[in-house]
């Protein structure tokens, strides 16, 4: 009964940051042509989207519609924070020549 109650707990859980980091990662593909400050910026207004769902599809009184609130809009920061720094990093990598030999 207990491994039931942690597997829906689970899948609860994905259910909840699934979206978000769908929605994080679509941002940051989205919103190439921006400059970066923008970007940031736009981030968690973008974030924003998944968590405003889970408003609309709990009930009021849902006591787990807060933790699903949260969690989707953490992820889809987290994720789309993750992604623009991934994308600065290979953007810095291509702007700087590797080494001929080795670096000792």
């Amino acid at each position: 009964m207990i491994i039931v109650a942690l597997v829906l707990l689970l899948l609860a859980f994905l259910a909840a940051v699934v979206p978000g980091a769908v929605a994080g990662y679509a941002f940051v593909a989205v919103s190439r042509r921006l400059p970066a400050p923008a970007r940031i910026a736009l981030l968690p207004v973008a974030a924003t989207g998944p968590a405003g769902m889970w408003v609309a599809l709990m009930d009021r009184g849902d006591p787990w519609r807060p933790a699903f609130v949260l969690f989707s809009f953490l992820t889809a920061v987290v994720s789309g924070a993750a992604f623009l720094v991934r994308e600065g990093r290979m953007r810095r990598a291509a702007a700087v020549p590797a080494s001929a030999g080795p670096s000792w």
